[in-house]
């Protein structure tokens, strides 16, 4: 059996002494041994940083060796490798759900709501019309935005 050196192609850049890097188009490819072994987006960040933590815990690269030759900010990188540690993989491909005001809420529509609850009109009723939901509308009854008829609200049957 023969035994051959690495063979990497012409652009890659080398971040150590078997792991290199090379930027093709919108696309990034990493070679270890001269072999490619992964591969990602060239804006696909948590891509990045998950390969180059794996990498880094299989001990394949020192840190230093990812600083000093992709020009990453150092406490960044540790930042993202305390990450990997405590969070495993998951991390950094876990969607976020992120949690913002409710759109269809604006001034108006508080307005209009308002005007349909003092008209004695149920939750139900007003979501439908609306588009919203009756959560949303409890929601902002709890929350103090709007206002439920007590009076109207408690009866069981109209008189």
């Amino acid at each position: 059996m023969q035994i051959s050196l690495p063979f990497y192609p012409e652009d890659v850049k080398m971040i150590s002494t078997t792991l290199g890097v090379l930027e093709k188009e919108s696309e990034v490819y990493y070679f270890l041994g001269g072999q490619p072994c992964f591969q990602h987006k060239k804006n696909d960040i948590k891509a990045f940083y998950y390969f180059i933590c794996t990498q880094i815990e299989l001990k394949v690269i020192k840190s230093i060796q990812v600083v000093e030759g992709l020009g990453i900010n150092k406490s960044y990188l540790s930042q993202q490798l305390k990450t990997f540690r405590e969070k495993g993989r998951e991390a950094f491909f876990q969607t976020q759900i992120k949690v913002t005001k409710c759109q269809k809420f604006d001034p108006e529509m508080i307005e209009k709501v308002q005007k349909k609850l003092d008209g004695g009109q149920s939750n139900h009723s007003i979501a439908l019309q609306e588009s919203l939901t009756e959560g949303a509308i409890r929601y902002h009854i709890k929350h103090g935005r709007l206002k439920k008829n007590t009076y109207l609200s408690n009866r069981s049957h109209p008189l």
